[in-house]
């Protein structure tokens, strides 16, 4: 008895952000099939700020799916925003060490270190040493 009355109860319920978009693209729908192109790139304008500025290609899609016209379409697709602009994150960088050492000794890096003494205000000068390759390291004070 309980089974039959779950299955009764099954509603789908549109997405939260389906609806949104919905709203946003029929507020808009009329000036989306313009004629000119001021008054559709006006109006994409608009449907880009009130979807949270999506990226071009899901801002086509959206289009698409909620029945705007070929010309806001292809107009959508080079749309640019200004506070999008300034939002794009910064690209991972290359590489900045091209060669690598693989063989030990191949190349050694040499320091003179004043490491702090036991007693007040003693500084130890102190030679490091490390290995590219391996990051071998060897710390000796210098007498």
């Amino acid at each position: 008895m309980f089974a039959k009355a779950a299955k009764k109860q099954l509603v789908q319920v549109p997405d939260e952000s389906e609806i949104h978009e919905c709203e946003v693209l029929a507020s808009a729908k009329q000036d989306l099939h313009a004629s000119d192109d001021d008054t559709i790139l006006e109006a994409l304008t608009k449907v880009h700020k009130n979807l949270g500025h999506p990226s071009s290609s899901d801002l086509v899609r959206v289009l698409k799916h909620g029945g705007a016209s070929d010309r806001a379409i292809e107009l959508a697709r080079a749309l640019s925003c200004e506070f999008c602009k300034d939002q794009v994150r910064p690209h991972v960088p290359l590489p900045a060490k091209t060669s690598r050492y693989i063989r030990f000794n191949q190349c050694i890096g040499i320091d003179v270190k004043f490491l702090p003494g036991w007693k007040s205000g003693q500084k130890i000068k102190a030679v490091n040493i490390v290995d590219q390759a391996s990051c071998f390291q060897v710390v000796d004070s210098i007498s």
